[in-house]
């Protein structure tokens, strides 16, 4: 029961800190050459154009999740499958993006 209610809990304060910055994140680059870089909190790969390292720290907070599922799954072959994730805090984070 306290997982479900620590779940729900994290998933609603998500919410609002997405729909609070919901414009804050550059939707065009502005840079010819996207750079890759490590997002040493997320343990994530990010790109210079995202706009994460001037973002808010409440929604860069919020984003590390997302990042690191992004991550997971672009460096890992079948990382659903092997990792049988379907429920992380990672996913479901990227899907309220």
């Amino acid at each position: 029961m306290r997982k479900i209610v620590e779940r729900i809990t994290q998933e609603l304060l998500m919410r609002r800190v997405f729909k609070k910055y919901k414009n804050s994140l550059p939707t065009k680059s502005v840079s010819e050459t996207q750079k890759m870089d490590y997002h040493i909190l997320a343990d994530a790969v990010v790109w210079n154009d995202e706009g994460i390292e001037k973002c808010k720290p409440e929604l860069e907070n919020a984003l590390r999740y997302a990042l690191n599922y992004r991550t997971n799954l672009i460096v890992e072959k079948n990382y659903e499958i092997k990792t049988k994730n379907s429920y992380s805090i990672g996913k479901r984070t990227f899907k309220l993006l």
